[in-house]
């Protein structure tokens, strides 16, 4: 029979203040495992709420009741083949070395981890609480993996070319090197700025501007260009001109001037390499700039070098299969809501479809409107393509155009304005499918060249 060591209570691990009353009331108090279920309000407590859950699956039997003999194994295995090993510094600075060497050899320490002990380790003992705090509450509000991307950012914004090493090699040799004052308390000031604007302005998409109508097309454009645009690029640009001119009046206007921008080098093709180096040229603009209007006049931030590849590349022939389409089509869409005062997001299942389909039933009025040669050439192209729900979609499939206008309009008006112009239309034939590819084209090369 299993006995326990008869040993005095005593606090054996300790966690963090801010987690010391949960730790408390749900590990250290008799039955506190048993209350426990969505009570965390940080990650910690998160984390310790899945180890508990995570035990007391593990431990159960077939019946739901504690399997007492596997308790005892798993206490005898703690007691006889684990070892916990105290280790004590003499200065808060070993402290935060021995931790990065010894945790080396478990769960490796994620770069917001490393940077935060490298910055707190130069803060002196009377401050050092208070900044660990605001890191703290960082992590909390915007979660450890974007936490972890804005670092990112910030490395962009001062190291200014692509990553050659680890972010944390890089802040060591390339920002906090020539730069010894800025490591420390200005660094997490600096990032908690910085999460600021990212949690206000990018994952809120808030802006405190006076014009209501601003702040609706505002969070529309936001919200499309972080939700739909493949990478974020142009992220660590926007929130370092926020950071720069702090005036809110003129965000939306240089939001509209950074989509242009970047939407155009994705349409025409350019790569990663090549993004990252347009990404730096306007950051560094952002820096010399001495007032709004030279950034706006800024060469870095023009399109007119897209034009050609953006044109060929919104007419081809499988516009349907580029991964830019369902963008275009949303940032069209927005285009035709920008009268309304109210917010505007696109979520759930939005799929890109086909008027004319692509495999129409034989002797359909799809074989008498659009001949073979036709059905080639226009079947995937911008003219020919909608915006759908997936649950209108699955009704739509390939009937008669008459039959998918009542589909797509059935049940109260498609949230798409793009799809709802199509109520004007009696037949889907050739000749309309040229009319409206001209004029989505014409619309596109509006917004993104005038």
């Amino acid at each position: 029979i299993f006995r326990a060591y008869d040993t005095p209570e005593t606090f054996r691990l300790k966690v963090r203040d801010r987690d010391f009353s949960f730790f408390k009331k749900y590990v250290l108090e008799e039955n506190g495992t048993l209350q426990v279920k969505k009570a965390f309000v940080t990650e910690s407590q998160e984390r310790m709420s899945k180890a508990i859950k995570k035990f007391q699956d593990k431990f159960k039997d077939e019946t739901g009741k504690v399997d007492i003999g596997l308790l005892n194994k798993m206490v005898r295995f703690v007691l006889n083949n684990c070892m916990f090993v105290y280790v004590k510094t003499g200065t808060f600075t070993s402290a935060f070395r021995l931790f990065s060497v010894l945790n080396d050899r478990g769960m490796p320490l994620s770069n917001a981890d490393l940077l935060k002990s490298m910055n707190l380790e130069s803060i002196g003992d009377v401050e050092r609480t208070h900044y660990q705090n605001i890191w703290e509450t960082m992590e909390e509000e915007l979660g450890r993996e974007e936490l972890e991307k804005l670092l990112g950012f910030i490395r962009l914004v001062y190291v200014k070319e692509k990553a050659k090493k680890t972010i944390q090699e890089e802040y060591n040799e390339k920002v906090f090197k020539d730069n010894l004052d800025f490591k420390g308390k200005k660094f997490i000031e600096y990032v908690k700025e910085f999460a600021d604007i990212y949690r206000e302005k990018v994952l809120n998409a808030e802006l405190a501007a006076k014009d209501t109508d601003i702040k609706a097309k505002y969070y529309g454009l936001l919200t499309l260009m972080r939700d739909f645009i493949p990478g974020s690029d142009w992220v660590p640009v926007f929130i370092h001109f926020v950071q720069k001119f702090h005036d809110d009046e003129i965000v939306y206007p240089f939001l509209q001037l950074l989509e242009r921008k970047f939407v155009t080098s994705w349409v025409k093709g350019m790569s990663p390499t090549a993004r990252v180096t347009e990404t730096v040229k306007m950051i560094h603009s952002i820096d010399l700039a001495n007032s709004v209007e030279e950034v706006f006049e800024a060469d870095s931030f023009k399109t007119e070098k897209s034009l050609s590849d953006f044109t060929y590349n919104i007419n081809v022939q499988d516009f349907y299969k580029k991964k830019f389409a369902k963008y275009l089509l949303l940032r069209l869409d927005m285009n035709l809501s920008e009268n309304a005062t109210i917010k505007k997001a696109y979520s759930g299942i939005i799929s890109v479809e086909h008027i004319l389909p692509q495999t129409p039933p034989k002797g359909s009025e799809w074989e008498r409107h659009f001949t073979a040669e036709d059905r080639k050439e226009w079947t995937h192209k911008l003219g020919n393509l909608v915006l759908l729900s997936r649950r209108k979609n699955s009704s739509a499939n390939n009937k008669d155009f008459v039959f998918k206008l009542e589909k797509y309009f059935s049940n109260g008006i498609t949230d798409f304005e793009l799809t709802k112009e199509l109520s004007n239309n009696k037949v889907w034939s050739i000749t309309e499918c040229e009319k409206r590819h001209e004029l989505l084209v014409e619309r596109l090369m509006s917004i993104y060249f005038r």
